[in-house]
């Protein structure tokens, strides 16, 4: 069923909530037709349980959607909407222009040179072409890759490893929960944080903070940070994470001999959890180590560098 065309009202939002939220195919469709008036409006394309497919140097004044199919938008067009899909993956070509990109169950792939508004995935990897521009991305269940000289604001996953390629610059941030992020000669403004994955960053420039709660942390090659980096881990939240994980986990922060940090270092986990702090004397660091009574130092303490050892915490 298209609707193509039509001469009724479309609200945009409420038919982003009927195609991202929906619980099964019929309830999306539900949802789309409790809509009434505010369906698709003269502009946009609209499609119920089938794909949808626009070829190279499309121009599209509207939004693209669809309840239960993919999406292809070909080289060089141009769509003045959003596009979003609820059960399908979407893919756009290079040198496209859009609005916002979301789909619920399937993965996103954007091409080169394509500049969009922000990109959500619930269920589905998210991949950004090279030198490609894009607001923010967020995605719950699925990998996360920006390829080079790509230009994205923030990025947020959830269950998914998010892997950042050399000449990237990612303008506001970079969160995960229980994925791995890794950083390979990118440029991130603002704080890079995991709650229980691991953190690699190498020849890379981030003028934020570095912190994990349970995932070790390890900056090396040329990398250059001006905050802070930060493993803290309550007793109580550590003795959970040990029975979760199915045994111990030691936490190990590791920091290259080209590295420099302009803020702290501070290592501090519960009572009696042991830790590791690799080290180099040819490490820039500028602020002070915090470390609890179980760390471990590998290697040597540059010169001039205050070490505090402080009670594990409660």
């Amino acid at each position: 069923m298209n609707l193509v065309r039509t001469s009724l009202s479309l609200d945009r939002q409420l038919i982003d909530e009927c195609l991202l939220r929906g619980r099964s195919t019929l309830l999306g469709i539900i949802c789309l037709l409790l809509a009434g008036t505010h369906m698709a409006t003269a502009s946009d394309r609209v499609s119920i349980n089938e794909s949808i497919s626009l070829s190279a140097g499309t121009v599209q004044d509207g939004d693209v959607r669809t309840s239960n199919g993919a999406i292809k938008i070909g080289d060089q067009s141009r769509i003045d909407g959003n596009v979003a899909t609820s059960n399908g993956g979407i893919t756009i070509g290079n040198g496209v222009s859009a609005g916002d990109v979301l789909t619920r169950n399937g993965k996103i792939s954007l091409g080169e040179d394509t500049r969009v508004g922000n990109v959500k995935s619930a269920n589905g990897a998210i991949t950004v072409g090279a030198r490609t521009e894009v607001t923010n991305i967020q995605a719950t269940n699925g990998a996360i890759r920006i390829r080079e000289e790509a230009r994205v604001g923030g990025i947020q996953g959830r269950n998914g490893t998010i892997v950042i390629d050399q000449g990237a610059i990612i303008t506001a941030g970079v969160r995960s929960h229980n994925g791995v992020i890794r950083i390979d000669g990118a440029t991130v403004v603002g704080s890079v944080r995991s709650t229980t994955g691991e953190i690699e960053i190498r020849d890379s420039k981030i003028s934020g903070d570095v912190g994990s709660s349970h995932g070790s942390i390890r900056l090396d090659g040329m990398t250059e940070l001006t905050g802070s980096v930060l493993v803290e881990r309550p007793n109580r939240a550590g003795r959970f994470w040990s029975r979760f994980a199915g045994g111990d986990r030691r936490v190990t922060l590791e920091i290259g001999p080209d590295v420099s940090v302009s803020g702290d270092i501070r290592l501090v986990l519960g009572n009696g959890e042991s830790g590791r702090l690799r080290i180099s004397a040819s490490t820039r660091i500028d602020g002070r180590i915090t470390l609890s009574d179980g760390i471990e130092v590998v290697g040597e303490v540059p010169d001039g560098v205050v070490i505090e050892t402080v009670k594990g915490m409660l």
